[in-house]
């Protein structure tokens, strides 16, 4: 256990001594989420940049955020439903499920 407080110590930055594992792993969650955040709007501006069609732009990074560091404020937009090709397509790739 001991090791993962340091680890996660080493990430944030600071000396472990005063703070609570529960503290640490908040504060290494937030510096994930910030470097993500980044990340994300380094990609969408690269997406935006090769777009061949403006009805392709994507004007929120939070798309491209993994879906456990969304965060409160950016939520990840949901997939749409399956469409009846999507499920077909699913039953010719992987034949022998479930039929409803």
């Amino acid at each position: 256990m001991w090791d993962d407080v340091d680890e996660l110590a080493g990430v944030v930055g600071v000396d472990p001594g005063p703070l609570t594992l529960r503290r640490l792993l908040n504060m290494n969650t937030g510096r994930r989420r910030h470097d993500w955040q980044q990340t994300a709007r380094i990609l969408m501006k690269l997406h935006n940049v090769n777009c061949k069609d403006e009805s392709e732009l994507i004007h929120d990074p939070a798309v491209f955020m993994p879906p456990g560091l969304a965060g409160p404020t950016q939520q990840r937009p949901k997939a749409p439903p399956p469409t009846a090709e999507d499920c077909a397509l699913l039953r010719k790739l992987f034949p022998g499920g479930k039929k409803k």
